[in-house]
């Protein structure tokens, strides 16, 4: 048995199976298909389709298929095997469907046998006959010559938002796998693809964003595009860096396919498109999705040159002492911008949590409490239970309720890098071997800043 990707049709009482790479389109014709005064056979007229007139097979006509089990869509599926175009009427479209192992069980090779061999779904989806396009165009002796190259438009929007069109400019884009499905991003937008980097900073939970990695000098988020649109996360073996510039993302990738020009008319929203010889293809529209992450400024060229220095931090590193400590994620901060540590009890925190007034006594005075923000988008899994006193500056202190300590680190160099939303961070990168870790680096002084 071997694993292939292929479309599940319902024809009738039963759903079929039909290779996905002879799969060109569905098509919802606005009539009836045009008939064709026959004596007989399974040909049930002809339908437009960008690729040409195409003939109709109704399968029924051949084999009892049994009644439809709910309202029939009336499409027809237009198949291609070498240079052979022909469509067959479906009563329903279930998608396509990954992993699918073919079996062969008859082994007759009756050139009058339009089955012999079976799909298994994946995850218990049953059993489906596998349509064979070749002999569909055989039994039927009717097909047109995709060598004829026939254009014809269709009317309206016949096919289906998956389906491809050939029609209108078409740029290559660069098409990966990730997470068992495929992407296509505009080849101008993909500077490079190397093997995955380390996570230099890792982001907990299951978002979008996986973490920051460096590339060429510059601190980049990892994004995967499977959690960004719903879907099963990539392995990440690889790494796609796309940019416009100014910014940049690395994109997690299981492999590459190849460049494929695609139709620029339809949409780039990730959603599933329909492409002769690939299947479902979702393509990405770059320049949006750049703009979608702050967190994607660039810190210097992403041409391979070093990078540009983001700060003057960024041009002499930090080797001061930092604090770790713990909240949606583990941090660092620079430790002389800490006054003093104080203990929360079980109201006090849940109370900063809450974003509910509150004020701790601190040298004779009131002191406001805030709640650190979670820039990692996770709620913490704590409630706090200190709260770190800092100077902004104007010598009115503030307290940062975070939910506990982690350590101490000193000697160790953060390395800069911009962050559009959250200002000039860095990364610090303690312990050795496998006990080596890297956290961001929130200047509590500025978030105190911000919040007096």
């Amino acid at each position: 048995m071997h694993a292939r990707l292929h479309a599940r049709v319902r024809v009738g009482a039963h759903d079929l199976a039909v290779p996905a790479q002879a799969v060109l389109a569905a098509v919802q014709p606005e009539g009836p298909p045009a008939t064709l005064p026959r004596r007989g056979g399974a040909l049930v007229g002809a339908c437009p389709t960008p690729w040409g007139v195409v003939p109709v097979v109704d399968l029924s006509r051949w084999i009892d298929m049994g009644q439809a089990p709910g309202a029939s869509t009336g499409e027809v599926l237009v198949l291609q095997e070498g240079s052979r175009r022909v469509a067959v009427r479906a009563d329903g479209l279930h998608g396509v469907v990954r992993g699918g192992c073919v079996q062969r069980l008859h082994q007759d090779d009756d050139p009058q046998q339009l089955f012999q061999s079976a799909v298994q779904w994946p995850d218990g989806g049953g059993l489906s006959p596998l349509l064979e396009v070749g002999r569909l165009a055989d039994l039927a002796r009717a097909w047109a010559d995709a060598d004829a190259d026939a254009a014809c438009a269709l009317p309206g929007d016949a096919l289906q938002p998956a389906a491809a069109q050939e029609g209108g400019e078409r740029l290559p884009h660069a098409v990966f796998d990730a997470g068992g499905h495929l992407w296509a991003l505009p080849v101008g937008a993909v500077v490079q693809v190397r093997p995955a980097a380390p996570l230099e900073y890792a982001f907990p939970g299951d978002g979008a964003t996986r973490g920051f990695c460096s590339w060429d000098g510059n601190k980049l988020p990892v994004l995967d595009l499977g959690r960004l649109h719903g879907l099963p996360p990539a392995g990440g073996a690889l790494m796609a860096l796309a940019t416009d510039g100014s910014h940049g993302v690395a994109l997690l990738v299981d492999a590459v396919r190849q460049v494929h020009r695609l139709p620029v008319a339809q949409p780039a929203d990730g959603a599933p498109q329909w492409v002769p010889g690939l299947g479902e293809v979702r393509r990405v529209d770059a320049a949006a999705l750049l703009r979608g992450l702050p967190q994607a400024v660039l810190a210097g060229p992403s041409t391979g040159q070093p990078a540009r220095p983001a700060s003057a931090n960024a041009e002499a590193p930090s080797s001061a002492a930092h604090l770790l400590f713990e909240h949606d994620a583990i941090y660092a901060t620079p430790a002389e911008a800490v006054l003093c540590v104080l203990a929360l009890d079980a109201e006090q925190g849940r109370a900063a949590a809450a974003g509910e007034p509150l004020h701790l006594r601190w040298r004779e005075r009131l002191v406001p409490v805030h709640a650190l923000p979670c820039y990692s988008g996770r709620s913490p899994a704590n409630a706090p239970r200190v709260a770190l006193l800092v100077d902004p500056g104007d010598g009115a202190a503030v307290a940062i309720a975070v939910a506990g300590l982690r350590g101490w680190a000193t000697g160790q160099r953060a390395s800069g890098m911009r962050v559009a939303n959250l200002g000039e961070l860095s990364l610090l990168t303690v312990g050795e071997g496998a006990a080596r870790s890297s956290h961001m680096v929130v200047d509590l002084a500025e978030v105190a800043y911000a919040l007096a």
